[in-house]
């Protein structure tokens, strides 16, 4: 079960972005996008309840964690695509999905996740371009 808490959308999300920082935007954004497959397929069914999750999108919600295993078990150059820390905290959640109160709530955690990288991950490059700038124009 999921539970979706403020910390699970701000404090824990924000944590694992900067965790997964050393990953290619790309792939955290890969398994998202499988993700927003799934969830189509939910919101298009009118009838959609638990027990119909269970029995037809669970099992899709499981190959997911295949599909990373795979890029936490193959390189690019001499880099992993994936981490096994991202590896093994996206096995853990995904677990934990029985429902599609979880999933949905998981999915507010994912995309909080690749908003905080996001941020970091701009504001780091632009805070050093600010900083020459800064310096640039101080002289």
């Amino acid at each position: 079960m999921i539970q979706l808490t403020e910390q699970y959308v701000t404090t824990e999300a924000e944590k694992k972005a900067q965790e997964f920082s050393n990953i290619d935007k790309n792939q955290i954004r890969k398994f998202y996008d499988d993700f927003k497959l799934i969830e189509r397929r939910i919101t298009e069914n009118q009838q959609a309840d638990d027990k119909w999750f269970e029995k037809e999108i669970l099992p899709h919600i499981k190959f997911v964690k295949s599909k990373i295993a795979y890029s936490a078990g193959r390189k690019s150059g001499n880099k992993f695509l994936v981490s096994k820390g991202f590896k093994e905290y996206m096995d853990k959640q995904i677990d934990l999905i029985k429902t599609i109160s979880d999933f949905n709530n998981f999915m507010m955690h994912y995309q909080a996740i690749i908003a905080y990288y996001t941020y970091y991950s701009e504001v780091g490059s632009s805070d050093t371009s600010n900083r020459n700038f800064q310096q640039h124009r101080s002289r």
